[in-house]
């Protein structure tokens, strides 16, 4: 899969889980960053990409309000 195929899966919020899981482990950090700001991504996944060295992904996780939530437990 390309690129630009990714980066759209990363970014709709009908992707299934395991497919944002996948793509939470890309080595491109936009990509990476998409999954971290898409508001179907599993808590799981969320959790995964706060070890996230980017910044460009940590900033995109802390915009998605439902790792806010998880943040709050």
């Amino acid at each position: 899969m390309d690129y630009h195929a990714q980066f759209r899966l990363a970014n709709d919020p009908e992707a299934s889980q395991e497919t944002l899981e996948r793509l939470s482990r890309s080595s491109f950090e936009l990509i990476r960053g998409a999954v971290a700001s898409n508001p179907n991504t599993g808590e799981k996944t969320l959790l995964y990409l706060a070890l996230d060295s980017s910044s460009h992904v940590i900033e995109n996780l802390m915009a998605n309000s439902k790792y806010g939530d998880i943040r709050s437990v």
